[in-house]
């Protein structure tokens, strides 16, 4: 989902393009066309806290370190998207986020709950962006 809301790019449907799914290369190749060979090999490595808090291999340990997290590559992407003029077409997904949110989760604090939920887990960057954007429409109450 965050992906999706910074890039545009839906991993279901590309998915879903592809025979059975895609082979590694496809999906890989059709990351890298979107975000850039750098960001791709970022974007795959990417791995919420909880799993790399579990993880036994020490290379991703490090990679995730290395790349400060979650969020240190959604933040990147972001930039990224800034810098290529789609800022306009990020704040509409952002937006988008906050409004299904709303309607998905609840219209009261019920939805506290996936805020804290996703930054357990260091999904911060794109989770506080759709909380302000939600603060900002009146759709959730400032804390």
């Amino acid at each position: 989902m965050d992906y999706q809301t910074i890039t545009g790019e839906n991993p279901k449907e590309m998915f879903d393009k592809l025979l059975k799914g895609g082979t590694s290369q496809e999906i890989y190749a059709s990351i890298a066309k979107r975000v850039g060979l750098a960001r791709m090999l970022e974007v795959v490595m990417a791995s919420p806290n909880n799993y790399i808090a579990g993880q036994g291999n020490q290379i991703s340990k490090k990679a995730h370190e290395y790349l400060d997290g979650y969020d240190g590559i959604q933040h990147r992407l972001i930039e990224q998207e800034i810098a290529a003029g789609h800022e306009d077409e990020l704040d509409e997904r952002i937006e988008k986020r906050a409004r299904i949110v709303h309607e998905v989760i609840g219209k009261d604090s019920g939805q506290e709950w996936l805020w804290d939920y996703k930054r357990k887990h260091g999904l911060n960057v794109v989770t506080d962006r759709v909380n302000m954007r939600a603060e900002e429409l009146g759709l959730k109450q400032a804390a």
